[in-house]
């Protein structure tokens, strides 16, 4: 019989590890193989946040606080919410934007007469002229910021379309740039051709007819309305 010389043997040795190691390997690798297909496939989730995602989120919001007003395009663009609000009283108000007493009358209005009242059978438009040579849209965004309420309405009139329809409504015949004036309505007033006269209004414009403005008695004349009574003659 012949004898393996050592080197040979411990050759063989080595070759039946390797080759047990390799089997090793193979079946782990088919483990897995196996695992990957009955869980399925692998989605990696990143913790970190996406600038693309952002971003409509970010216009979102940005569309959500930009202030909400309408342009007035012609002498009829505030008639059909003017009077989709009949059955309530309501307040016309024209203003500049660059105005610190209208602006500070605005607030006033909003104070103590609207959020005195928590109805619904109250409503306001507010139409910010541009009359000043400091009111435009930035002017108008500030204001419309400032003044926030749900139940008045905000319109931008840059062109003054209904500055003559205002002095018709008052009897005002002077051909001026009227603002800081207030109307108030009843509820069975319609606007068809024209801005309809008022019931009762007050203002802070010099020279022109009615009462000076006075957020009080201002507030009476809104609770006669609500109280289904006439207004005051607005005359001092």
């Amino acid at each position: 019989m012949n004898r393996i010389p050592g080197t040979v043997r411990v050759a063989m040795v080595a070759c039946a590890l390797v080759l047990a190691a390799m089997a090793q390997s193979a079946a782990a690798a088919a483990d897995a193989c196996m695992l990957h297909t009955l869980a399925g496939p692998q989605v990696q989730v990143s913790t970190g946040s996406d600038p693309q995602s952002e971003k409509p989120q970010q216009e979102e919001t940005a569309r959500e606080d930009a202030p909400s007003y309408t342009l007035l395009e012609d002498r009829l663009t505030m008639r059909e919410p003017f009077n989709l609000a009949q059955e309530r009283i309501r307040i016309v108000a024209f203003l500049s934007p660059s105005c610190g007493r209208c602006l500070k009358n605005a607030g006033e209005l909003v104070r103590d007469v609207f959020r005195k009242r928590e109805t619904d059978e109250l409503a306001a438009f507010l139409v910010w002229l541009n009359v000043r040579s400091e009111d435009n849209e930035e002017a108008v965004d500030a204001a419309v910021r400032r003044i926030q309420e749900p139940r008045i309405q905000h319109f931008w009139d840059p062109k003054r379309i209904l500055n003559h329809q205002l002095r018709d409504a008052i009897m005002f015949d002077v051909n001026v740039r009227l603002y800081d004036i207030f109307l108030l309505y009843g509820r069975d007033a319609v606007w068809e051709k024209r801005v309809p006269r008022p019931g009762y209004w007050m203002h802070e414009y010099k020279g022109a007819p009615g009462p000076w403005w006075n957020v009080a008695t201002f507030a009476k004349e809104v609770d006669r309305g609500l109280n289904g009574e006439p207004f005051s003659i607005p005359y001092e």
